[in-house]
């Protein structure tokens, strides 16, 4: 017997079916694995309604967001470039400054004052737990998230870098110019009266 209708799932159900001296009653396994299967519906259904209340309730989050906070962005720096803000954006909506953003950016999720964190996922439209971070123990995944962060630092203004190494080995910008030149010429250029490489 093949169920497919719900008239068909109904008319098993009422169907008279007399139990044994013991209170049990014996039916076709095709029977039995139609109510199973109907019943394994209604319980997915029954979550998919759920999940969806919850979604209501407490704000979903786009693919793209997720994508970026489990690539290591920072959730706030993902929600803003979801939402096509930049940090003086967000700063004009929130009542901080840039450098108050990016400061934050640079923080773990979730750190900040609750109020400023608040104030943010409004300005972004953002469910606040997302701003919160994600539980993790994993010791990749946290440094995956680091360097990210710091990524996104270096390339928050045009123009600026990460530094890198000991102090031999950094680049140094030409007082007058702003050029890139070597750190051993900086140091000749300091030592120099007027500001002028030797």
């Amino acid at each position: 017997m093949t169920i497919d209708t719900k008239g068909d799932i109904a008319a098993l159900l009422d169907r008279k079916v007399a139990p044994d001296a013991n209170g049990n009653v014996t039916i076709p396994l095709a029977e039995y694995q139609a109510l199973l299967d109907a019943a394994e519906d209604a319980a997915d259904l029954a979550a998919a309604y759920a999940g969806r209340a919850s979604i209501d309730a407490d704000g979903g989050i786009p693919a793209e967001v997720d994508a970026a906070i489990r690539g290591g962005r920072h959730p706030i720096a993902a929600w803003r470039r979801y939402r096509k803000m930049t940090q003086a954006d967000l700063a004009g909506a929130t009542d901080l400054t840039q450098a108050g953003i990016a400061r934050i950016e640079a923080l773990d999720p979730g750190r900040g004052r609750a109020e400023t964190l608040d104030a943010i996922a409004k300005a972004l439209d953002a469910p606040r737990w997302t701003l919160e971070p994600a539980p993790t123990d994993d010791p990749a995944e946290i440094t995956k998230r680091k360097i990210a962060r710091a990524f996104d630092q270096a390339n928050a203004v045009e123009g600026r870098f990460l530094r890198a190494g000991n102090a031999k080995s950094r680049a140094a910008r030409h007082p007058r110019t702003g050029e890139f030149i070597d750190p051993s010429a900086a140091a000749r250029i300091k030592k120099s009266p007027r500001g002028k490489e030797d």
